[in-house]
């Protein structure tokens, strides 16, 4: 009887499982957490050009590839959680909270802040040469910076509706 027994529960949590209801909540957090890939790939493209200023690194393919690595993300991310709009929230929520920190230091304080003024403009600096390149006639940051953040939306979505399409 007790065998029995574990065969309904085994069958009643699948069930809640398939159903998109059973995920764990760490999971859910995972889109937030790659919100954060800029940072690092910014970070690591800074320390880059500071260590070699006489040599210029291929911006072209690396925003195409951190574009390809998001749209990825959101690929991924849309066959184990359940709706793509929530992906696509969750894995834009931190580009959001930088655009906005981004234009309150340059168009309510007119500078950039030490530290994590600095850290924010690294945010987006893998897509700032295909965005300045998108439009050539913004003449202020917060215009790139506001296509960059498009652009990862817009990659995010891509990903997530490829995915359903699968």
């Amino acid at each position: 009887a007790r065998l029995e027994g574990q065969d309904k529960a085994d069958q009643v949590q699948k069930a809640i499982v398939y159903k998109g209801q059973g995920k764990e909540p760490a999971m859910k957090l995972l889109p937030l957490a790659a919100g954060l890939t800029p940072f690092v790939l910014g970070g690591l493209l800074n320390g880059y050009m500071m260590a070699n200023p006489e040599r210029v690194p291929p911006l072209l393919p690396i925003a195409v590839v951190m574009l390809v690595l998001w749209g990825a993300l959101a690929f991924w991310f849309r066959g184990r959680l359940a709706k793509t709009g929530q992906i696509v929230l969750r894995m834009n929520l931190i580009p959001a909270v930088i655009l906005v920190l981004l234009g309150v230091q340059e168009l309510m304080f007119g500078a950039y802040w030490g530290g994590l003024g600095a850290w924010t403009q690294l945010y987006y600096l893998p897509l700032l040469h295909l965005g300045a390149s998108l439009a050539p006639w913004a003449s202020f940051p917060i215009v790139l910076y506001t296509i960059c953040f498009l652009l990862l939306a817009a990659a995010s979505l891509a990903g997530c509706k490829l995915r359903e399409r699968r």
